[in-house]
């Protein structure tokens, strides 16, 4: 599900899209029809990303219990992983092939998130463990 927060961090990364590309695509970010015509999928598709973002920051929140923060936090990243990064973004993948607006390009894009995410995982892991980076 995506929340309110998501929509609202997505806005205005959509409003700066539509001023800085729309040009590049023959579309004017002054003509309504230009702007409606793909705010449904640009709107969910920036709020999607921005929640499973969320998700996985929250995934690596350290919680304080009997145990150390490190095993705290292994805990909760192997209990997120049980639904794979990949996995996660397999509706808006489908949606977005369905609409036929699926590329390799925009593919490999959302493959360089998923990448992000798992650094992202193993640099706190390690952090949280006061490993040497």
């Amino acid at each position: 599900m995506i929340g309110f927060d998501a929509m609202m961090r997505a806005n205005s990364t959509l409003e700066d899209f539509c001023r800085s590309y729309f040009i590049f695509h023959g579309l004017d970010v002054n003509r309504p029809h230009s702007v409606f015509k793909f705010l449904p999928f640009l709107s969910f598709t920036e709020s999607y990303i921005y929640q499973l973002d969320a998700s996985n920051e929250d995934s690596l929140l350290l919680v304080p219990d009997n145990n150390s923060s490190s095993t705290v936090l292994e805990r909760k990243i192997q209990g997120s992983s049980q639904m794979s990064l990949s996995d996660m973004l397999d509706p808006l993948d489908n949606l977005l092939q369905c609409q036929g607006l699926m590329t390799d390009q925009l593919r490999n894009e959302l493959k360089s998130g998923i990448q992000y995410w798992s650094l992202e995982r193993k640099l706190c892991q390690a952090l949280s463990r006061n490993d040497k980076i």
